[in-house]
C-alpha cells in the first residue's frame, strides 16, 4: 500500500544497468539476501551473494568494478557488521540500495536508494514475510525490464541445466517398466 513506486522504479533501473550486483545480508537478513541473489541469477549475470559477517565481503567491495550496485538487506536489530559494510560501500563510491523493515534502520544514511517493508511482529524474533514479498516484486519487475536479454540469459541457463542433468526433466527420463 505504501511503497514508493518511483523509488522502486529507480531501484529496478539501477539493478538492470549495473555492471555487477553484490547482495549482502547478515543473520536473519542473510536468508533474504541469498534468496534475492539466487533469483536474480535467473534474470541477469554478475550477481554475487555475500554474507555480511564474512570479512571477505570487504575484499569483494574493495575490488568491485565501477558501476557496481550493492544491495543490503537489513532486518531489525541491525548487525554492526552490516553498518560497517554500508560505510565502506559509501567510501568506495558504489551505489547502495537498502531493503529494510523500518525507517529507523541506521543504514538509511548511507543508502542511495531504499525501500522499507514494515515488520509488524516482535523485533527480537524477526519476520521475513514483508521483505520477501518486496524482493519477489523487485526481481519480477527486473525480469520484465530485461526483455530480450532475459530470454537469452534464460536459454543459456536452461541449456546448462539440460547438459548437466540439474533439474528433473520428464522428456529425458526413461520410462519405468
Amino acid at each position: 500500500k505504501n511503497m514508493d513506486m518511483d523509488e522502486a522504479d529507480k531501484i529496478i533501473t539501477r539493478l538492470s544497468e549495473a555492471s555487477r550486483v553484490l547482495v549482502i545480508g547478515s543473520r536473519l537478513s542473510y536468508s533474504l539476501a541469498n534468496y534475492m541473489g539466487w533469483t536474480m541469477t535467473k534474470v541477469r549475470q554478475d550477481i554475487t551473494i555475500l554474507k555480511g559477517s564474512d570479512r571477505t565481503t570487504i575484499d569483494w567491495l574493495a575490488i568491485a568494478p565501477e558501476n557496481t550496485v550493492v544491495v543490503i538487506v537489513a532486518t531489525s536489530r541491525y548487525p554492526n557488521e552490516l553498518i560497517r559494510v554500508g560505510k565502506m560501500v559509501r567510501r568506495q563510491g558504489h551505489s547502495l540500495i537498502l531493503l529494510t523493515d523500518s525507517s529507523s534502520c541506521p543504514l538509511l544514511q548511507f543508502s542511495d536508494h531504499s525501500l522499507i517493508a514494515p515488520m509488524l511482529t516482535i523485533p527480537f524474533l524477526g519476520s521475513i514475510t514483508s521483505l520477501s514479498c518486496l524482493i519477489n516484486y523487485l526481481v519480477h519487475a527486473l525480469a520484465k525490464k530485461r526483455g530480450d536479454d532475459l530470454n537469452e540469459h534464460q536459454e543459456k541457463l536452461e541449456q546448462a541445466y539440460l547438459e548437466n542433468d540439474i533439474l528433473f526433466n520428464l522428456e529425458t527420463r526413461p520410462e519405468k517398466r
